[in-house]
């Protein structure tokens, strides 16, 4: 399949960005890094576009190149936001891919999205093959599993004042850039509620 220039420049862009998020883990390899180079491939997602489908099985490791996504499950008619992600992240459906189940959420472009992918075959080929990358993945996966204990925590705090205060210090990227109502969401706080919380936060300066 043939690309514009264009595109394969964005793709290179792409790669060295996600290598040099890599390199800040563990030192990668001349052939790790080639490996990368050859088998992700670039795909562009607009705002609201699905990445992969509750129940519908996952395939690929995304990298955040530009934009942002989030996970969310259908309750009823109501959305739950579940995490939100954006620039420089991996994100994926850790249950899905790996047990090759159903994914337990949607995951979807919360802006214009550049995503970098690879498919999962191609990420234990990756393991076999270059056994330091392996050091890369436990860090990642510590990374991953640190995430889901704060997710946990926050969603234990019983005040919504002291939750959104803890969303804030946590994730103030977040806080400034993703749309109110899926912060409320995400948080459990009823959007009317969260938008008071946050203007009484932002008069004390946030303390």
């Amino acid at each position: 399949m043939k690309h514009s220039s264009s595109y394969n420049q964005r793709r290179q862009e792409a790669v060295d960005q996600l290598l040099q998020v890599l390199q800040h883990l563990y030192p990668l390899t001349p052939a790790i890094q080639d490996y990368f180079r050859e088998k992700v491939f670039l795909s562009f997602y607009d705002r609201g576009a699905l990445v992969v489908e509750q129940h519908q099985t996952c395939e690929h490791y995304c990298f955040i190149a530009s934009g942002a996504l989030r996970g969310f499950v259908k309750h009823a008619d109501k959305e739950i936001t579940t995490w939100m992600s954006v620039e420089n992240e991996l994100v994926t459906s850790i249950y899905s891919l790996h047990q090759r189940m159903l994914a337990l959420e949607n995951i979807q472009a919360v802006e214009p999205s550049w995503l970098l992918q690879l498919k999962v075959e191609k990420m234990e080929a990756l393991y076999r093959l270059h056994p330091d990358f392996n050091i890369s993945g436990r860090i990642l996966l510590q990374q991953y599993y640190r995430d889901a204990e704060l997710r946990a925590y926050l969603a234990r705090i019983p005040d919504a004042e002291q939750k959104y205060r803890f969303f804030r210090k946590q994730y103030p990227y977040l806080d400034q850039r993703m749309p109110l109502k899926l912060i409320a969401s995400y948080l459990g706080i009823r959007h009317e509620t969260l938008s008071r919380i946050r203007k009484r936060v932002e008069v004390s300066g946030g303390r």
